[in-house]
């Protein structure tokens, strides 16, 4: 499985504590070779069998991992089910026009437990269209609900050890390790990308060293993805920014701030003084 691993750094990344680091998911080509029925996920069918005049039992399909279409679904349960030998003829349609599943049976009735089966965390279940146990007998049924044959995937979660309480995961009501969802915009088959300037969701991370580094790739449901084999391309981006402060030890000193210019202050007028006048003393003639 190529959905979780872990990378071993040589060298150690330690981040000074005069930065913060923004994480984000820079770019990735992800194969679409997982499938819409997956193993211990989605491909238990529980059902109750009461046969005419007969006792009930309980019978537990397992579908074979795959990635089905509306049609090839309902013959797969179909076959799955004639090989339990119940003695009920089970009959199943696909309507295209409103996407919903039909049910009818002869030789006696059942019951699918949606709800009450022993592997109803593990049910196909919305790729049937159903919800909570649903009665089948000879008048044909049609399910509640359209039929979601990729309702165990509907988007790419990457998630990583470094996210601690950044990002609010709504499935569980409490904050998650998710680093990015990438949508799902190809058929199966096919590439999913996801380029640089789809990347507008970063992160804060408080470590201030990091030596190793996880990914894990599941559903919205934070259930592991398998790739069958195949690989992918991942590229994380680390945005260093300076805090406000210089950081020098635990202490924050801050940076001195330009002194305000002074007030430019205007020469002292100059005052001009008149010279003062010399009176002559007048002589007295002597007679």
């Amino acid at each position: 499985m190529t959905s979780f691993f872990k990378f071993n750094l040589k060298t150690p990344m330690e981040v000074s504590n005069a930065h913060q680091i923004l994480l984000s998911l820079h770019s990735c080509s992800i194969p679409y070779s997982f499938y819409n029925i997956r193993d211990e996920v989605n491909n238990y069918v529980d059902m109750t069998i009461t046969p005419t005049g007969g006792a009930a039992s309980t019978v537990v399909l397992e579908l074979e991992a795959g990635n089905y279409s509306a049609s090839s679904l309902k013959d797969h349960l179909i076959d799955k089910f004639v090989a339990e030998n119940t003695g009920l003829t089970l009959t199943v349609t696909y309507d295209k026009v409103n996407m919903k599943y039909s049910f009818s049976c002869v030789g006696g009735t059942l019951t699918i437990d949606g709800a009450t089966g022993n592997t109803k965390h593990k049910a196909c279940a919305a790729e049937l269209g159903l919800r909570g146990d649903f009665g089948v007998t000879a008048v044909p049924s049609k399910a509640p609900f359209v039929a979601d044959l990729y309702g165990s995937v509907h988007g790419l979660f990457i998630r990583t050890d470094l996210m601690q309480r950044n990002v609010l995961d709504s499935n569980t009501n409490s904050f998650g390790n998710i680093l990015a969802r990438v949508p799902i915009k190809v058929q199966s088959g096919g590439v999913i990308f996801h380029e640089p300037n789809n990347s507008t969701h970063k992160c804060l991370i408080k470590q201030r060293a990091v030596d190793e580094l996880v990914i894990r790739k599941t559903d919205e449901r934070n259930r592991l993805l398998d790739f069958n084999g195949l690989h992918l391309n991942l590229a994380i981006q680390l945005d260093f920014l300076l805090d406000k402060g210089k950081v020098t030890g635990d202490h924050v000193v801050r940076r001195p701030q330009p002194a305000a210019p002074a007030e430019a202050t205007k020469p002292a007028k100059r005052t001009k003084t008149k010279p003062r006048k010399r009176h002559k003393k007048k002589s007295k003639d002597k007679s």
